[in-house]
């Protein structure tokens, strides 16, 4: 006797294929210009199954950066733990971050997009995500600690961790002009020095003289 077997829908890979597809409409064409109907074709499914996981556009826009922010900090804190030092620290988060941008190049046009044009929700959301990391609390943390051991000199945490963000993410929003200017052929191979130049930076301006 042959036993019927009900068929489950795989909600986890259809959710994640939406969530992929979004990503790519949403980078080419904005929230404005992305359309429902493409995302459905291009993912395979039907427009009501993308209701169904995200109720709305704005929302799967919503989510579609808040999960890659996630993602982001979910690895940066994988990849770190008390025992580094700071410098093995920033640039395992340095790593994680340039990997994220080469292997998913179009959100850095959403981002560009969201600084010109910022989502106030969105950006509370994405902030208390960050926050949520501990990687901003970390970092802080370690720079006060060197400051009393007298390793570092006396400086703002908050100043030095805009340095390090404004160094991590400059050239990623610039490159195709840096490129330019400073005839950069190989851009994976600049992004593989960078990472060691930006800590190597970031330290020596901190060290105490």
């Amino acid at each position: 006797m042959r036993t019927e077997q009900t068929s489950i829908p795989d909600e986890t890979g259809t959710r994640q294929k939406i969530i992929d597809t979004a990503r790519s409409e949403f980078a080419e064409h904005g929230l404005a210009g992305a359309r429902v109907e493409r995302i459905a074709k291009t993912a395979g499914v039907n427009k009501a199954m993308i209701y169904y996981h995200f109720h709305s556009k704005e929302y799967l826009y919503e989510s579609v950066v808040k999960e890659f922010f996630q993602e982001i900090f979910r690895q940066i804190l994988a990849r770190t733990s008390e025992g580094k030092t700071l410098d093995q620290f920033l640039l395992a988060a340095l790593e994680t971050h340039i990997h994220a941008y080469q292997t998913s190049p179009e959100f850095v046009k959403i981002l560009l997009r969201e600084l010109a044009s910022p989502n106030e929700s969105l950006l509370n959301d994405l902030a208390t995500t960050i926050r949520g990391s501990q990687f901003p609390a970390t970092v802080v943390a370690r720079l006060q600690q060197g400051m009393a051991e007298g390793e570092y000199r006396k400086i703002d945490p908050q100043q030095a961790m805009m340095s390090i963000i404004t160094m991590s993410i400059g050239y990623l929003l610039l490159a195709p002009l840096a490129d330019r200017i400073w005839g950069i052929e190989d851009r994976t191979a600049f992004l593989d020095k960078r990472k060691h130049a930006i800590v190597d930076l970031f330290l020596h301006g901190v060290m105490a003289r």
